[in-house]
C-alpha cells in the first residue's frame, strides 16, 4: 500500500487524505509487531511531507529492536523523499547488499540521486534477480557518460539535492518509480546524461518549475556539470484541483 502511494500521489497534500486509513490499519499491526508497524509509519509520514513523525517512528521501531539494516533502509527511502539526496548517498551500498535480493527499487533511487558509479560497483559485485535490461543498461551508460564528463557523485547529489528539494517545497512527489534517463551526444545537445521526472502539474507550471531550478544551479555554478534535469507536466488545465497544485498560484 505504502509503495503504490508512493508511486502515485504526486502530493504532500494527497498522501495526506489517504493516508489515514493506512496508518489505521499500522495501528493494528503494532498490536502484534511494533517493528514493522513503526517502520510503516516512518514511510507514510515522510510521504506526507511530515519529517518530524518520520524521524519519531524510525526511533520507534530502532528502540523496540529493529535492525540496523532495516533503519538503514527506511532512513534511506526517508532522505531521498525528503529532498536531501547527499545525505542518503553513504547509506546506499550497505542497504543495497543488505538487500540484495530486491535490488531493483534501489537502482531506481540510485539512477534518481545520480549515483550511477554506486550502482555500476554494485553490480560488479551482485546482479539483481530479473532487472531489466533497460534498468541495468541506463546504470552503465550513465557511469560510462559521467566517466567521460568527470563528474564526480558529489557533483550530481548536490545538483538532485535542488531539483528533488524544490519539489519537496512545493509539496509535489515526483511520480513513478524511476525518471526517464537519456544519454545525449554532442549532436543532441550533449554530451550529457538528461533526467525527466513527472510531477502532478500542469505542463506550464512544470517549466516555470524547471526555469526555476536553472536559476538555484546557476547561482552554485552547477548548471553546466553534464547533468540535465526536466521536470515534466502530467496535469491537463482543466483537470487540476488547485488545492493540490503544490504550486502556488
Amino acid at each position: 500500500m505504502v509503495r503504490s502511494l508512493a508511486l502515485n500521489v504526486g502530493t504532500h497534500q494527497r498522501a495526506q487524505e489517504r493516508a489515514q486509513p493506512i496508518l489505521d490499519e499500522c495501528d493494528k499491526l503494532q498490536r502484534l509487531d511494533v517493528v514493522s508497524a513503526s517502520l510503516l509509519k516512518a514511510n507514510v509520514h515522510v510521504l506526507t511531507g511530515n519529517f518530524e513523525q518520520f524521524e519519531y517512528w524510525l526511533k520507534n521501531a530502532a528502540a523496540n529492536g529493529a535492525s540496523p539494516a532495516d533503519i538503514a533502509k527506511y532512513r534511506l527511502t526517508g532522505y531521498f523523499l525528503s529532498g536531501e539526496i547527499s545525505k542518503s548517498h553513504a547509506l546506499f551500498e550497505d542497504t543495497f547488499r543488505a538487500d540484495a535480493g530486491n535490488a531493483i527499487p534501489f537502482l531506481h533511487q540510485a539512477i534518481a540521486s545520480g549515483w550511477f558509479h554506486t550502482a555500476r560497483n554494485a553490480l560488479n559485485s551482485i546482479t539483481p534477480n530479473g532487472a531489466p535490461e533497460a534498468l541495468l543498461n541506463a546504470v552503465r551508460e550513465g557511469a560510462d557518460m559521467m566517466d567521460r564528463l568527470n563528474l564526480s557523485e558529489k557533483t550530481t547529489s548536490l545538483i538532485l539535492d535542488e531539483a528533488h528539494g524544490l519539489l519537496v517545497s512545493r509539496g509535489l512527489i515526483w511520480l513513478g518509480s524511476c525518471p526517464e534517463i537519456s544519454i545525449l551526444e554532442a549532436d543532441q545537445g550533449g554530451p550529457a546524461i538528461y533526467m525527466g521526472f513527472s510531477v502532478m502539474t500542469p505542463p506550464k507550471e512544470a517549466a516555470e518549475l524547471g526555469w526555476e531550478l536553472s536559476m538555484r544551479l546557476a547561482t552554485q555554478d552547477l548548471d553546466t556539470q553534464g547533468l540535465l534535469i526536466s521536470y515534466q507536466g502530467t496535469v491537463l488545465e482543466a483537470e487540476i484541483d488547485p488545492a493540490h497544485s503544490g504550486v502556488p498560484a
